[in-house]
């Protein structure tokens, strides 16, 4: 009897040395799996190997984490193909970038070995990087794109012959992008920036830059837009700036400082993200026509600007559906006209995060009363009410007897006595 209990014991044991075994090479596995990790607070991105392809390349996709990689969860629609050396990067969570190869050939004119996401993996797109060199057919990619003073920088190489033919040389060449990684140009011999210390909601000093033997005049003349739902969108005004007729000089390797008041223009601006674009900007003593235009971007509020609301004038306790998602309903207080929640430097309408970012309504409120403070819960079934006199809003999440899951949201001075709106 004890024999047969000391082989029982000994089975178990081996089946258990077995068991520790396969979890720790599967573990292994997994590791080796994942290419590139990046931690958002909760949130964790990573590119994971799923299969190779011949000739020598794999395939990718992204997965993401928002419980501190506890769980993760399988985002991209459709996978991509890269090499054996790619490189990867997500600058925010939205925005990420995969080299398919360091070195890339020509295609009718542009340079593609690069996808981007701006969903946070959940698609890709092929960035045209567009290089006109008749004497070059390979583009290297040095290195994952980076953010300088607000401008998207893609550094890359070329091997070529020297002026004097003596032999070859690599040269450095630097792209930069107007539409998030999209498209990539050689930088412009203008460069256009914000003064460091300058910035306030009224105005600020920028910096012009000339780098060109060339010079240039430009006009006084200005737009502002701001960063809404993954686009820039024109701050529209009632009535269209009128501008003087004058033009100043910008001479070659030339840098000045323009000051700029836009409070009697565009009034003082809320928090968000914002760039100022100067147009019109010539050649000096050239026969071309071409009229250069250079962005410079900036952000207005820090990190207590996470979540906002745009008020109206009225201020009555009646509602108005936002949006309906998950069975759900979110109704914002007729005296709100929109809730934007700022996010790794992205500017977004709480609709528009809910509906392309996170795409789950508990998940996205969730990140929302993260910087709330419950101030209430009912014994209704456990309604709560979160309020935040910072970023002066209050959020009623309904969950009753009678199944009513639906969000109301207003700001702080919201009446909540009672909670009767989520007795409909």
């Amino acid at each position: 009897m004890k024999k047969k209990i000391l082989i029982v014991g000994l089975i178990i044991l081996i089946s258990l040395i077995i068991g520790i075994i396969l979890f720790k090479n599967k573990d292994k596995k997994d590791n080796k799996d994942i290419l590139y990790s990046i931690n958002f607070g909760n949130t964790i991105i990573r590119f994971k190997h799923v299969d190779y392809v011949i000739p020598q390349n794999r395939i990718v996709i992204v997965e993401k984490s928002i419980d501190k990689g506890k769980t993760f969860e399988s985002i991209t629609k459709e996978a991509i193909t890269v090499s054996m050396e790619p490189k990867f990067v997500f600058l925010n969570e939205n925005q990420g970038f995969a080299i398919k190869k360091p070195k890339i050939m020509k295609d009718n004119g542009k340079y593609m070995g690069m996808y981007v996401t701006l969903d946070g993996g959940k698609t890709f797109t092929l960035s045209k990087i567009n290089y006109d060199n008749p004497n070059i057919e390979t583009l290297t990619i040095k290195d994952v794109p980076y953010y300088d003073n607000n401008r998207l920088i893609l550094p890359c190489s070329i091997y070529q012959v020297k002026s004097d033919q003596s032999g070859y040389e690599n040269v450095d060449l630097y792209f930069t992008t107007n539409d998030n990684g999209l498209t990539w140009n050689l930088m412009d011999d203008l460069f256009f920036s914000i003064k460091k210390d300058s910035l306030t909601n009224k105005g600020a000093t920028f910096i012009l830059k000339n780098n060109s033997e060339d010079d240039y005049c430009y006009g006084p003349e200005y737009i502002l837009e701001k960063y809404v739902d993954n686009k820039w969108k024109e701050i529209l005004l009632d009535e269209p700036l009128s501008w003087n007729t004058v033009l100043y000089n910008l001479n070659k390797k030339e840098e000045i400082e323009i000051n700029i008041n836009w409070e009697n223009s565009y009034g003082i601006l809320d928090n968000g993200k914002y760039r100022l674009v100067k147009n019109n900007i010539r050649k000096k003593n050239s026969p071309e026509s071409r009229s250069y235009t250079v962005y410079a971007e900036f952000k207005i509020g820090g990190k207590n600007n996470i979540i906002e609301i745009k008020k109206l004038s009225q201020n009555i306790n009646e509602y108005k559906e936002y949006l309906e998602k998950d069975g759900r309903t979110i109704y914002l207080a007729s005296n709100i006209e929109e809730v934007y929640f700022n996010k790794d430097k992205d500017n977004m309408t709480l609709k528009y995060y809910i509906e392309n970012v996170n795409q789950k309504i508990e998940e996205s409120i969730k990140e929302i009363t993260n910087y709330l403070e419950k101030k209430e819960i009912y014994k209704d079934g456990g309604s709560t009410v979160y309020r935040s006199k910072e970023y002066d809003i209050t959020l009623v999440k309904c969950n009753n007897m009678s199944g009513n899951k639906d969000i109301y949201i207003g700001d702080y001075n919201l009446n909540t006595d009672g909670i009767t709106m989520c007795r409909r």
